[in-house]
């Protein structure tokens, strides 16, 4: 199986003139589709402009300023197909004590500081050196980690970065994979990638500009997030609490 952003552009391509706005910010891009769905990406390290939603260019896949677009596009477009749980904090829907091994990839200071109070014992990585966070592991020693691992935590911005597949494919065969973050695309065939048990998301209200607005304006998904707007899709094999 391609990787998701390949995978969902062969799948149901891209229609830039069902797009109703779009918000490219420093740290997040929006879509806004006609019928007011939203979807949202955080940009990281891309460098983003409108050249795929002018219709100036076509989608390149390999580009990662497109595929943050593209990752906002699919989040919006399928993230509304099903009712999903909201108030949706991986804390309150995974029992993490179950695990003996927790590995995080991509440091998520909320989510490192959850854990960190509730006691629960994880090693974190991330690729971004001048991250700042206390007990960030070495990242040359992730692939072994993986490999030993029995629950990883991958935020969603692996998706549009491409690393997601290399990622889960290092996991072994009794591990469980939980998506974390407003990135990520709630679509039933993301259980098909490797080890993938519970998907953490974002779902906004139609038409709700105020989101685009705070992402053109530059702020970062703390600021528009609320707990009514986190929810989740889990694997079948894999009940939620």
């Amino acid at each position: 199986m391609k990787e998701p952003i390949s995978y969902f552009f062969e799948k149901d391509g891209f229609n830039p003139s069902i797009v109703r706005r779009y918000a490219l910010g420093e740290r997040f891009a929006g879509i806004m589709l006609n019928d007011g769905r939203i979807g949202i990406c955080a940009v990281l390290d891309a460098q983003l402009d409108d050249s795929i939603l002018s219709g100036r260019k076509q989608p390149d896949i390999s580009n990662h300023g497109h595929r943050v677009v593209l990752n906002a596009y699919y989040n919006a477009l399928y993230n509304y197909t099903t009712e999903l749980p909201c108030n949706s904090d991986i804390l309150n829907r995974v029992n993490l004590r179950n695990f003996r091994n927790i590995v995080i990839v991509g440091y998520f200071e909320s989510m490192v500081r959850k854990l960190r109070d509730a006691g629960i014992s994880f090693r974190v990585f991330d690729k971004d050196e001048n991250i700042e966070g206390e007990g960030i592991s070495p990242i040359n020693e992730l692939p072994d980690a993986l490999g030993k691992a029995d629950a990883v935590i991958i935020t969603g911005s692996a998706i549009a970065n491409n690393t997601f597949c290399d990622l889960t494919g290092k996991t072994g065969s009794g591990c469980s994979v939980f998506l974390l973050g407003p990135s990520n695309i709630l679509h039933p065939d993301m259980f098909n990638y490797k080890n993938v048990k519970v998907i953490f998301g974002s779902v906004f209200e139609r038409y709700e500009e105020r989101i685009l607005d705070m992402i053109d304006a530059g702020y970062g998904a703390k600021d528009f997030l609320t707990d009514k707007n986190k929810v989740c899709m889990n694997h079948h094999s894999f009940k939620l609490l």
